[in-house]
């Protein structure tokens, strides 16, 4: 069983997703060094943890390459769809805004 803090809260819920984490700290070093120069050896020491616990996140480098790929996919997506202006209907002779029907 886990230790408990003294105020009888989980450590767990304190602790931000470890899957998230690992993807925070890979997209850091991506990002400095590029990818094929980015290891899970560093990747894990920066998390604390195992290399078990690692591949229980991903299965390899390449799985973790692609949740990278699709994470930011999925920002630039949410960016998108809060500042992109109402979509537009088109008739045959113009492009007008869906508000002004």
């Amino acid at each position: 069983m886990a230790p408990q803090p003294e105020d009888g809260r989980s450590t767990v819920a304190k602790r931000p997703n470890m899957r998230t984490r690992l993807l925070d700290i890979a997209e850091d070093a991506v990002l400095a060094k590029g990818f094929a120069a980015t290891s899970i050896d560093e990747i894990i020491a920066e998390a604390g943890i195992t290399k078990s616990g690692f591949f229980y996140h991903f299965s390899d480098k390449n799985v973790l390459a692609r949740a990278l790929l699709q994470r930011y996919i999925d920002n630039e997506d949410m960016i998108l769809t809060i500042c992109s202006p109402a979509p537009a209907t088109f008739t045959a002779t113009r492009c007008t805004p869906s508000s002004s029907r």
